[in-house]
This record gives structure tokens, sequence and C-alpha cells, in this order.
């Protein structure tokens, strides 16, 4: 029993402070890469997280696509899954909450659900997605605008914005850009 308990205590620095206090600061994103894909993470190709985004439980609750640019100081709480598309932009200082405690519980339940952002997703600085109780998808080529909090699905190519997010507009639907097209030009 108590080799468990020290296996579940090393697993937990690993993932927790290993992590988020020293690989999410190497200025290298091979070894960021390499060290979230060995805690169970999947990476898309030409996929870049810069230096200090928080992560937690991503060991296989966490997959990103191909393409994907995430921003600096994000949060990402993925015990209920998220799921990232190709092609996509998050921005800075973005939370993506798949758990949270249910407000209504007498005992202040503990609950996490999946958050699914499909391709061409833009989402904006200090936007926040809550995924709730049932889960939460933000449909393809969506902006989620700046400062936005998402509690509800967002339509395909719709463009959200406020507290909470609500529709303001419509997106174009023919889209092919790679949001790091300008950093890996030369490789493309």
């Amino acid at each position: 029993m108590r080799k468990i308990k020290m296996y579940l205590v090393f697993r937990a620095f690993l993932m927790r402070y290993v992590l988020n206090r020293i690989i999410a600061f190497v200025p290298s994103w091979f070894i960021r890469r390499s060290y979230m894909k060995f805690l169970g993470a999947e990476i898309g190709n030409h996929s870049r997280i810069d230096m200090g985004v928080y992560f937690k439980d991503i060991r296989k609750n966490l997959k990103i696509g191909d393409y994907v640019h995430i921003n600096q100081d994000s949060i990402f709480l993925c015990s209920g899954g998220i799921e990232i598309g190709n092609n996509v932009s998050i921005s800075y200082r973005v939370g993506l909450f798949s758990d949270e405690h249910d407000i209504q519980s007498s005992d202040f339940a503990y609950i996490s659900s999946k958050i699914k952002i499909e391709d061409y997703v833009w989402i904006a600085a200090n936007a926040t997605i809550l995924s709730g109780k049932n889960g939460i998808t933000i449909g393809k080529g969506a902006v989620v605008c700046a400062g936005a909090i998402v509690t509800k699905n967002v339509e395909p190519f719709s463009i959200v914005a406020g507290v909470p997010a609500k529709v303001i507009g419509k997106r174009k639907e023919n889209l092919e850009y790679y949001p790091l097209k300008g950093i890996f030009a030369g490789f493309m």
C-alpha cells in the first residue's frame, strides 16, 4: 500500500510540478513537447505551445491537432478531456476548464466533461471556456472574442463575445490558413 501511495505522489510530482514549474519554462519547444508526450498527451505535427502554459491532468486527456498555436500563460484543466482540431489559434491567457465544481450541489461535487475545439477556431486573449456538466464544442471556424466567457456550444463559423458569450456575427467559411505559417515558413 505504501509503494502505491509513493508512486501516486511521484506521478503527481512529474505531472504537475515538473511540467508546470520547470519544463513549461524551458526555452525549447522540442523538450516541452517531448515531455508532454512522455506524460501521455497527443500533439500533432507543426503544433507549438509557448512557454508558461499551465496543464493539469494531460495523461490521455489532451489531444492537439496539426498547426495549433497555444500562446503563453494559458491554463488547461484537462480532467474531462480537451480535444483541439487542426489550424487552431489560442491566444494569450486563455482558460480551458474541463473540470469544475457543481455550485448547486450540497457537497460541492466535482464534475468534469469534454471540451472539443474544431478546426480553424480562434480563441482570442483572456477568453474562458467552461465545459459544464454536458461538455462543450466550439464549432469549426468559430471565433471567441477577447474576454468572452463561453458556457454553451458555439456553432460553426460563429463569432461570439461577451459574458456570457453570445453570437455577434458570422465568419467566412472558406478558411485555408495555418496559424503558424510565419514561424514554419521555411519548413512547409
